[in-house]
């Protein structure tokens, strides 16, 4: 099973960061970086991030059209819970005045 871990917009650069299991139980970690464009069903998940990450952050909504959400990191597994279950996941963006 391959798990997406990170994924990240960064000067005109899109970073994939993935774990995949073994044969023998272990865990691989990989990284793929790319300056191709991605499907547009990406661009569209981003899009829906932010509108996630003003939920969360009410006070953001007066600048909404300013936001903008550039990398997404996602956890899997907790002690209480499946390995294969997302239980924490973080967005980082950025908030862009007027000027």
């Amino acid at each position: 099973m391959i798990r997406i871990t990170s994924i990240k917009i960064s000067s005109g650069y899109y970073i994939f960061q993935y774990a995949k299991e073994t044969a023998a139980g272990g865990t691989e970690y990989y990284s793929l970086e790319s300056k191709d464009k991605p499907r547009p069903e990406l661009v569209t998940a981003f899009l829906r991030l932010k509108e996630l990450l003003l939920e969360k952050f009410n006070t953001l909504k007066f600048g909404a059209k300013y936001v903008t959400v550039f990398a997404v990191r996602i956890k899997y597994g907790d002690k209480n819970c499946d390995k294969y279950k997302m239980t924490e996941y973080k967005l980082t963006g950025r908030i862009v005045g007027k000027e």
